[in-house]
């Protein structure tokens, strides 16, 4: 029988697919997350229908056609006709992109724009002073629930619109970190994951829907931000670049403990001093 011969390099062989490095533990707890805080959600938006389906409807300041669709909200606050018409006027040239109807509380009324006006009631508040709130706190207590500065469908839209970006930031990131090849612990993006949209929900519960600021927005696009910066990072071969520096960080906390004994304040009239140069 005749055997035949040959080379290693003539032989074909076929190479072991490489397993693709997918996280899978982090998704299956990135799924489970999801469910979690989607149901987190569900339950604070119903928590805001009452607000939403109030009536009758508060009157929009961001959505009015003239100074006069303001009277009829303003007579019970500003009995004097006169008054109520500059007041009517304030509030409208004012109006058109307020974010939250605590702005009418920081209207001012001028001495200078009396002066061709007969009222005698605000000369008598100012009392020579150069300047005092349109409304009084009591005034301004009476007209919140009469007034908003978005609709429901405004407030649904954006709520809507910045839970999918949340969600899609942090799955976005753990597309790019399993595309990467990334070894880090896998329950440290879920966790964040979780912390970050506790804090959403509590956004969304704290302020009035319609009235107040959409804090919930400003939260959602910090966590896409820590998002990108997150992915960003994981690229960067910490070991290989700082290894050497571990002291830099030492010195920091110790630098950063001198300027906040030094300069810090706060919170309020506390002595903890955690505030530093505005942050």
């Amino acid at each position: 029988m005749a055997v035949t011969r040959s080379r290693a390099v003539e032989r074909k062989t076929a190479a072991p697919r490489a397993a693709f490095p997918w996280r899978k533990q982090e998704l299956i707890w990135m799924l489970a997350a999801s469910a979690l805080l989607f149901i987190g959600f569900i339950l604070v938006y119903q928590s805001r229908q009452p607000a939403l389906s109030a009536t009758p409807a508060p009157l929009n300041l961001n959505a009015l056609n003239a100074r006069e669709d303001l009277l009829p909200v303003l007579t019970p606050v500003f009995p004097d006709t006169s008054l109520r018409t500059f007041a009517a006027e304030k509030i409208y040239y004012a109006s058109g992109s307020l974010t939250n109807v605590g702005a009418l509380a920081r209207l001012r009324i001028k001495a200078d724009e009396l002066s061709a006006r007969s009222l005698a009631p605000l000369r008598e508040r100012l009392q020579g002073r150069a300047s005092e709130p349109l409304v009084t706190a009591d005034q301004f207590r009476q007209l919140k629930p009469l007034l908003s500065v978005r609709t429901p469908a405004r407030f649904r839209s954006s709520f809507l619109l910045w839970c999918a970006l949340f969600f899609a930031a942090f799955f976005a990131a753990h597309v790019f970190l399993s595309l990467r090849g990334f070894a880090a612990d896998e329950s440290l993006l879920p966790a964040t994951f979780v912390l970050c949209g506790i804090g959403l929900i509590l956004m969304v519960s704290l302020r009035d829907p319609l009235r107040d600021n959409l804090l919930f927005a400003d939260f959602a696009q910090g966590a896409v931000i820590g998002c990108v910066l997150l992915a960003a990072l994981a690229t960067l071969d910490f070991y290989a670049l700082f290894g050497k520096l571990s002291f830099v960080p030492l010195i920091a906390s110790f630098l950063l403990s001198v300027l906040l004994v030094l300069f810090g304040s706060g919170p309020g009239a506390s002595d903890a001093k955690v505030n530093l140069l505005g942050f």
